[in-house]
């Protein structure tokens, strides 16, 4: 991996944990442990995918996963605001999906290009493991 790719890998962590700084901040401790769990989780899934670790499974279930991880995180922050705000869950969910629909649509876009980001970031490790797999 060049070092354009590691400056790039390392700006996603840095943003990341700016963000989920934030989100402490705005959330409390107990939202934002769940934010982390669910961005590290996140980002050890694509490592692991992307390096050739997970050879079974494919760029179209790698999406898959990922927009599932999108609905985690979007449900998390629904949930917060209803706990910050006092109102019922249910009452988010409607006015949110009501309001910006085509917030889901970006958000599940989102999660394709960060896959195909990934994928495009690790390709060298992965065409080294596919090497050493064949040398074993």
């Amino acid at each position: 991996m060049g070092w354009f790719k590691k400056l790039l890998l390392a700006m996603v962590f840095i943003v990341g944990g700016v963000t989920l700084g934030r989100e402490f901040k705005e959330f409390g401790l107990q939202i934002g442990m769940v934010l982390t769990a669910a961005f590290f989780l996140s980002c050890a899934f694509l490592w692991h995918w992307a390096s050739g670790y997970l050879p079974q499974i494919g760029k179209f279930k790698a999406i898959l996963i990922m927009m599932v991880f999108s609905l985690l995180l979007m449900a998390t922050v629904d949930y917060a605001m209803a706990d910050f705000t006092f109102v019922d869950m249910i009452d988010v969910l409607q006015s949110t999906i009501r309001r910006s629909p085509w917030f889901y649509l970006a958000t599940f876009f989102g999660a394709g290009v960060k896959v195909l980001f990934w994928n495009w970031l690790f390709a060298g490790v992965r065409e080294s493991h596919a090497a050493k797999a064949v040398q074993a």
